[in-house]
């Protein structure tokens, strides 16, 4: 073997080894085909120099030495970090390791057997082995994908120091506003009270122009607030919603996020270093109390940060919450508060009572004896896994069981809104009711949520009472997003503009009083099976399938491949024009390459942005997924 080859194979396999591991996640990194293609690279240098019988002291072998010490320490300077933000780039390196890595085992495979049987020395048969093309292979493979990493390495880095924290959400042109319109309130809210109704989609609620009455109460509630008609989340699942809401950061940037690439549970939940709407609160002399179910906004995740009251319920449902709330609300309403409550409510497909008003299907099908017999098993079936292309009736009992748990919740609901008015908090509180996410009903071939990026889980309510607001605006067309909850919040209390600090959304307060502001970008980000995102503006929405970790440790990777249920979430892109296809049907991205190749752009770019604004402030390594949270989401249904 040539010393150009063996060197070449020792600078990329160390290149690739660099950008594996710093994915931070070793086994992932073991398991990849670019690590597998690493470690045979490895094999086959060792083996290279046992046949021709080098001395460790020979020349080119220190120099082999040398230029992987090199390489280590260019990768130290580019900061591997970046490999995850890489997203087209790793999916094309998953394909051509794999690719390789397969050519290599089959070729070198049979040249083994066949050298087995020679009779001749083994030290000829290994060399000869060692001299097979298919280890040619190998290594100026391996030195073509460290040389594509590194390149990309010294793009990404290069962008990232021109790039500044406040590149975000025109959050600098809020500030402009802030006088003008903080002046056209009769005066700040003294306290703020966040509701949040857990896989509520928004065209389920009365507000939205729902025709059943799934929500008497919060309409009335609300009927003299502020309707965000078009307002989405953050991810369509729970933990990185629910920790941008009181945060004001992207996913990227928070990182509290589950990364289920392992069958150990891998998890990075929001790091301590983080700072939360309700540390910014407390710290400004406001009572800070959350009373939730718990599982992903729950301790094990970081979310009590900041809350001096902090209460995990025993019950998924908003009601128990509120037996805590309320006590809690009648004994500190004397002074300046911010609660947060949250129910699970509607994720769970077993309303816990009928309404008459809210008429049950005529339905036999087999979903009615499985919720009969294991409840929690249905919501795992329909929210978890996703049944594929139900049968209509299958769907019109789901979306009754769906109804009926979200008037449940609705009717709960209604004792917090009488104890404001009763205890005379109308006049000074802002009360902001929302959810984490959406739900589908198979509007696009599948049930659930957290597996697809499509309007119907993305697309959340939003309904703002304004405290001391004259006659705010019943309904705001402008497209709004979670992460703009927590600058609004600080700009409802009338707090200075110091107390955003980091945050990457924009407040409403413009809105709230009737002014119009630009669009902005909204970034939505899923990583259920590893990154997916979506980015939408001006009218068209853009989103980019990558299934980026295909690890065969991941259960839940498997269990779609093999179940073929896979293809829905690994298109390659869409684009929809929102304008004209609500109901987003028609594709463009093959039309209109134009657009998607812009906004495949802004959206990477984007991204990329936000990760390395969580790598210059977190500096950590996914922490195992304690017990307690496992046997919690387990009972929730997220784990098998």
């Amino acid at each position: 073997m040539g010393r150009l080859t063996r060197w070449l194979g020792a600078a990329g396999t160390l290149a690739l080894w660099a950008a594996l591991l710093s994915t931070r996640n070793t086994l992932e990194a073991f398991t990849h085909p670019l690590g597998i293609l690493a470690i045979l690279t490895c094999a086959i240098l060792t083996v290279s120099l046992a046949a021709e019988g080098r001395p460790l002291l020979q020349a080119d072998v220190w120099v082999t030495v040398v230029v992987l010490e090199l390489c280590l320490i260019a990768g130290t300077w580019l900061d591997f970090r970046y490999l995850h933000q890489a997203e087209g780039l790793r999916s094309a390196c998953f394909n051509f390791g794999l690719a390789v890595t397969a050519v290599v085992l089959v070729i070198a495979g049979t040249r083994l057997v066949t050298e087995l049987h020679d009779r001749q020395s083994l030290r000829c048969r290994i060399r000869r082995i060692s001299e097979h093309s298919a280890w040619r292979i190998a290594m100026w493979a391996t030195a073509i994908a460290g040389t594509l990493l590194l390149a990309e390495f010294v793009r990404v880095d290069a962008a990232a120091r021109e790039t500044r924290e406040s590149d975000t959400c025109e959050n600098a042109a809020s500030v402009s506003w802030r006088a003008e319109e903080q002046a056209s309130l009769r005066q700040p809210a003294r306290n703020v009270i966040l509701i949040s109704i857990d896989t509520l989609r928004a065209d389920h609620v009365g507000a939205y122009g729902y025709p059943l009455p799934t929500t008497p109460h919060i309409d009335q509630f609300f009927s003299s607030g502020t309707v965000f008609e078009n307002a989405y989340a953050q991810a369509p699942w729970t933990l990185p919603s629910h920790m941008t809401m009181i945060t004001g950061q992207h996913v990227s940037t928070h990182g509290a996020r589950i990364y289920p690439v392992t069958a150990f549970g891998y998890v990075d939940r929001l790091p301590d270093e983080a700072t939360t709407i309700a540390e910014i609160l407390r710290d400004h002399g406001l009572k800070t109390a959350a009373f939730t179910m718990g599982g992903y906004v729950g301790r094990a995740w970081g979310f009590d940060q900041g809350f001096e009251t902090f209460r995990e319920t025993s019950s998924w449902r908003i009601g128990e919450a509120l037996d805590y709330a309320l006590p809690w609300l009648e004994t500190h309403h004397q002074k300046p508060f911010f609660l947060f409550v949250h129910g699970l409510d509607p994720h769970r497909y077993d309303p816990p009572r009928t309404f008459k008003d809210i008429p049950a299907p005529r339905y036999g099908g087999p979903l009615s004896a499985i919720r009969r017999r294991d409840p929690q098993y249905l919501e795992r079936l329909v929210s978890g896994d996703g049944l594929d292309a139900p049968a209509k009736s299958d769907l019109e009992y789901l979306e009754y069981l769906y109804d009926s748990e979200v008037r449940n919740a609705d009717e709960e609901l209604g004792r917090l809104f009488a104890a404001i008015e009763r205890l005379g908090l109308t006049s000074d509180t802002a009360v902001i009711l929302t959810s984490d996410h959406g739900e589908s009903f198979a509007e696009h071939g599948t049930t659930g949520h957290a597996f697809n990026l499509y309007d119907p889980v993305l697309r959340v309510p939003m309904l703002i009472r304004v405290a001391g607001s004259p006659a705010p605006p019943p309904h705001v067309a402008t497209r709004v997003q979670l992460v703009d909850l927590a600058p609004t919040i600080i700009d409802l209390l009338g707090l200075p503009q110091s107390a955003t600090r980091g945050m990457q959304g924009r407040s409403l307060l413009p809105l709230l009083s009737g002014a119009a502001i630009p669009d902005c970008p909204i970034i939505v980000e899923a990583d259920a099976l590893d990154t997916q995102a979506a980015l939408i503006l001006d009218g068209y929405k853009y989103v980019h399938y990558g299934i980026l970790s295909h690890n065969p440790l991941n259960p839940r990777f498997v269990l779609l491949t093999l179940k073929g249920a896979l293809s829905p979430y690994v298109r390659d892109e869409e684009l929809f024009d929102l304008r004209a296809d609500p109901a987003e049907r028609h594709n463009l991205a093959a039309l209109r390459p134009d657009i998607a190749r812009k906004y495949k752009g802004l959206l990477f770019s984007r991204i990329r942005l936000l990760r390395l604004l969580h790598d210059n402030r977190f500096h950590r390594k996914p922490a195992p997924m304690p017990e307690s949270a496992r046997r919690q989401l387990r009972a929730l249904g997220y784990l098998d």
